[in-house]
């Protein structure tokens, strides 16, 4: 049944009375009638109607529509009954926005449907207005700006929130173009932001600012945001307009930065560590060979020791180890230029392989499969060994726990271009032949996030780890002009994949020259700012014939000037004040032919081209190296 409080407005008494007992019949709940505007006021006050059947002719001076009116204030709906319907009465009716309208004369039963369709539209409408003050009160107590436009891009609303951040009232942002209303800029701060409304409603699709977007206010101040935008739908489907949602995100960005340096901080510890865990690894392995070299001149000074000779090439031996070992280490830090030379790859991974299979026993299945027998690749011996290691004692790690196998797989690859899979350490590769060699585990995996920051610098997953292992293997591997690249998925397993250049031809070895013996001796000049090695390589080379001035970096020049029959100079790469090249060239001003001998702590020393008659020893040497190299330089046979 119908259900309803109605209101009856009207001054003919037999209508009223007839309208009440027809609702009545019908189920509705009369609570009243009147017949003027007071009277009707009264009862509104006292009753609460949901709705009023309101005649336009009424008793007294105030008519019906005056009542709607205020039917309206009070949010009653009413329907006109009247038998007025000339084009002014019907136009002052309307704009009290009636449900309805019943011409008189009527019958009873032709008010029922309209009066429930005006219910049912009241309720609708109730709901309505319900919803748009639940949205309104929303839209205003929520911390986001937001800005609404419409089709064309121009603002119909924005709530408090926006009047704040952009410093403007709503009533000068109203109307306005949301790239007046919101003048973005990008990260540059030169040019703004295309129209995030405009993209939004194109596009039909979410839409989100740059990441680095900044909104200049109105009174020229600029502030970081984050924002998006989203299209609006019509009714038949089309845009609208769109919504926009802006939030202040300086606290957000200063918070990232502020995480960003934690993580740098963090970063540095762990660099700062590892690099104090080097040096405790290299000293003690330096004073290792310090100690056997001085335990062996100990036992040359004593007149009763048997076998000097054995404790002179044990002490060489030492001395070539340390040496080694600080080559490796301004190798591995970039600090020297990598010597490469032909290394067969099998013998090498066969001697690494049953190594780590005596360490890992039966916690993890190692295998072999090679396609390069008889290949080798161009590389350090040294630094290869140590790129294998580290991709197969990483693979095992991960694989350990769950008794998993790691295979070993190379072949030859021609790259007609640089495209790599995976994610690499080398951006790219040269065209031509390369050695390829696989480290494949079938253990846990790794997620997308580990994958892409695996070959960082200091970044472990390992409760102990240093992040250093495939850090170094890849810096190793790019020295050699190759490339790294991993392919992982959870639960699958891992494949680490290297790229290196095939060995080109070992170089022609020069004749070998007559010893020292054999020929005079010339005159040297010996430059040095170390004191101890100056004088001792002066005493070594004179005991074997040859004349040698030795000066410091700051005498060299004036030397020069005085001993013009120097047959050729020695230098070292660390001269005080200037770097070796220019000094080599402020030597030419003095003698243009004269052959100069740079000897160096490392395992290379890069020199200008158009620099002839320029050597290179590394240090440590022994005196028969330095003098072989002499020889070389002043007959003009070096290679």
């Amino acid at each position: 049944m119908p259900t309803g409080r109605i209101l009856i407005v009207e001054d003919e008494a037999l209508v009223a009375e007839d309208l009440r007992q027809s609702l009545s019949t019908s189920g509705y709940e009369v609570v009243g009638i009147a017949d003027s505007f007071a009277s009707a006021a009264d009862l509104i006050e006292r009753t609460s109607p949901d709705m009023a059947l309101l005649d336009i002719r009424l008793k007294g001076e105030r008519d019906g529509i005056e009542l709607a009116a205020e039917l309206r204030r009070l949010d009653v709906g009413h329907i006109y009954l009247t038998a007025h319907s000339d084009e002014g009465t019907m136009q002052r009716a309307e704009r009290t926005e009636p449900l309805g309208y019943i011409l008189k004369p009527f019958r009873t039963r032709e008010v029922l449907p309209v009066l429930r369709t005006a219910l049912y539209r009241q309720d609708c409408e109730r709901r309505l207005r319900g919803l748009e003050r639940w949205l309104s009160t929303v839209l205003r107590s929520i911390g986001d700006a937001v800005v609404v436009t419409d089709r064309s891009a121009r603002v119909t609303y924005v709530n408090p929130a926006a009047e704040r951040l952009l410093d403007r009232a709503m009533r000068d942002l109203i109307g306005a173009t949301l790239a007046e209303a919101l003048p973005i800029l990008g990260g540059d701060l030169r040019e703004a932001v295309q129209c995030v409304a405009t993209r939004a409603m194109s596009s039909n699709a979410i839409v989100h600012l740059e990441s680095d977007a900044q909104l200049r206010r109105h009174d020229g101040s600029l502030v970081p945001i984050d924002d998006c935008a989203a299209p609006i739908p019509d009714t038949d489907g089309s845009v609208a307009g769109a919504v926009v949602v802006l939030r202040d995100a300086s606290e957000q960005r200063e918070l990232a930065r502020q995480q960003r340096a934690a993580e740098a901080q963090v970063a540095e510890a762990r660099r700062v560590e590892s690099i104090a865990m080097m040096a405790t690894g290299l000293a003690h392995d330096l004073n290792n060979a310090l100690t056997t070299i001085l335990g062996n001149l100990s036992l040359c000074r004593d007149d009763a020791y048997p076998d000097r000779t054995a404790a002179i090439a044990e002490a060489e031996r030492a001395a070539r180890a340390a040496g080694q070992m600080c080559r490796r280490l301004l190798t591995d830090n970039g600090a020297a230029p990598t010597p490469l030379r032909p290394v067969e790859l099998d013998p090498v991974i066969a001697e690494i392989v049953a190594a780590e299979q005596r360490h890992w026993q039966d916690r993890v299945g190692l295998s072999v499969s090679s396609e390069t027998e008889g290949l080798g690749v161009q590389a350090d011996p040294l630094q290869l060994r140590q790129v294998l290691v580290n991709l197969l004692r990483n693979a095992c790690e991960a694989c350990a726990p769950t008794r998993a196998h790691v295979v070993v797989r190379t072949g030859l690859i021609r790259l007609p271009n640089a495209l790599l899979g995976g994610h690499r350490a080398a951006a790219s590769l040269a065209p031509g032949r390369y050695v390829w060699l696989e480290v494949c585990d079938d253990g846990p995996g790794m997620t997308p996030e580990v994958t892409a920051r695996v070959f960082e610098p200091f970044f472990s997953t390992k409760q102990n780890g240093n992040g250093l292992g495939l850090a170094s293997a890849c810096a190793i591997v790019r020295r050699h002009g190759g490339a790294i690249e991993v392919e992982s998925e959870v639960g699958i397993g891992s494949v680490f994949r290297v790229f290196l250049p095939i060995a080109v031809a070992e170089p022609i070895v020069p004749e070998s020259l007559p010893t020292p013996a054999e020929q005079v001796a010339p005159e040297l000049l010996l430059v040095d700012d170390d004191e101890s090695v100056r004088g001792v390589t002066r005493r070594l080379l004179e005991s074997r014939g040859w004349r040698c001035h030795a000066v410091s970096g700051a005498a060299a020049l004036q030397q020069l000037h005085r001993a013009p029959t120097v047959a050729a100079m020695i230098v070292d790469n660390s001269i005080a004040g200037t770097d070796v090249a220019g000094f080599i060239a402020a030597t030419r001003q003095v003698r243009a032919d004269l052959p100069v001998l740079v000897v160096s702590s490392m395992a290379e020393l890069p020199l200008p081209d158009d620099m002839p008659d320029v050597a290179f020893v590394a240090k440590p040497f022994l005196i028969e190296e330095l003098i072989a190299r002499l020889w070389q330089l002043i007959r003009g046979t070096q290679p």
